[in-house]
């Protein structure tokens, strides 16, 4: 059996890493020169939005054998709107993972645990591939293909501006502002990588392209979010 996976993004390598557990050999198409995100960032994975799994990492491990390290967990959760804000602690609400290119990435961490070739700077279509392979694996991210295969529809549009700043963070909590002024039905987010360090992401909802570098500049003007940045994505 020969299975090609296009894509070497976290779902491309965690497939990877599960065919070769079960014996079955893969080939990976990448159209970057590297894995994963190109800019480094901090997500969240929170136990609430994983219910009715409470330690979402502890699940993965548990039902595919998967470890992933994070950099640290979430104890505090600051939300923030226009009028109101609210303050949810615990001593394990989740976890902050890194993202991007540095070696405590998911990516690297999953790329680490794979024999699998990757194929570099192939721009590859599923079409040409399946007439060399048993079984395709789309694993781009990409809506179009989704939607050239299945009958899937896009629920909501949005565009995501974000950087990376320095300053002084507090590594167990982030922040979260609810604001339809620069924001509309998304939200902001700070996610800190260490004591000096944090993404800051804006997710827009239904924006056109044009819009969200002023939201952007909207959203850390009426926050206050004067942290200088080292880099903007």
């Amino acid at each position: 059996m020969r299975v090609a996976i296009i894509g070497a993004g976290v779902a491309g390598l965690c497939c990877a890493y599960t065919l070769e557990k079960l014996g079955v050999p893969c080939d990976i198409y990448e159209r970057k020169h590297t894995i994963g995100s190109l800019y480094s960032y901090g997500e969240l994975l929170l136990q609430i939005v994983h219910r009715p799994y409470k330690d979402p990492l502890k699940f993965i491990a548990k039902e595919f054998g998967i470890l992933i390290e994070p950099l640290t967990e979430v104890k505090k959760i600051v939300i923030k709107s226009p009028k109101r804000e609210a303050f949810i602690e615990g001593k394990k609400l989740g976890y902050i993972v890194k993202r991007g290119q540095e070696q405590e990435s998911i990516e690297n961490q999953l790329a680490k645990k794979i024999n699998a070739k990757i194929n570099f700077n192939v721009n590859a279509d599923y079409r040409e591939l399946a007439q060399s392979y048993d079984y395709m694996v789309v694993a781009t991210g990409s809506s179009m293909i989704a939607k050239q295969l299945t009958k899937v529809k896009n629920i909501v549009s949005s565009r995501i501006k974000g950087g990376i700043a320095l300053g002084d963070f507090e590594p167990n909590t982030v922040y979260l502002w609810l604001n339809t002024l620069y924001a509309r039905s998304g939200f902001g987010y700070l996610v800190p990588f260490s004591k000096n360090k944090a993404s800051i992401i804006l997710v827009a909802t239904y924006t056109q392209k044009e819009e969200i570098e002023n939201m952007w500049h909207t959203f850390l003007y009426q926050e206050k979010l004067n942290y200088e940045m080292i880099e903007t994505f």
